[in-house]
């Protein structure tokens, strides 16, 4: 622990991330805005950003990615050529199979391999 028990500079992640080849950013945005066509047109001068997600497995409904205007955000992202990464849980996969074949051609990231049962022990053990 003694090597994150100190001060973190942006130069300091400027040479992390040069050394390891990142070039890209995954963010944010409000999917569910009536105005994300427009936020996603605010966005798409920043070349780095290359994918959007939201944490979805912190959502009270785990149908949150079922939702009608969840998914008419999801639909803008293929104009911009931005990737999804989906923020879930293993308890998710049914319902995440049910989003995803809803946006044939969209790319899709699954985070951390949908966090499996037992995976918080493995990652402190």
């Amino acid at each position: 622990m003694k090597v994150l028990r100190q001060h973190f500079l942006p130069a300091d992640l400027e040479a992390q991330i040069t050394a390891v080849g990142i070039d890209g950013v995954v963010g944010w945005l409000p999917l569910t805005a009536t105005d994300i066509e427009a936020e996603l047109e605010r966005w798409s001068g920043y070349v780095k950003i290359k994918a959007v997600r939201h944490v979805l497995h912190d959502e009270p409904d785990d149908t949150y990615m079922l939702r009608e205007d969840f998914n008419r955000g999801i639909e803008k992202l293929r104009q911009f050529n931005l990737v999804y990464d989906i923020l879930i849980f293993e308890k998710h996969l049914p319902q995440t199979i049910e989003f995803v074949d809803r946006h044939p051609g969209q790319i899709f990231v699954v985070d951390h391999i949908a966090k499996p049962t037992g995976f918080e022990s493995h990652q402190m053990g």
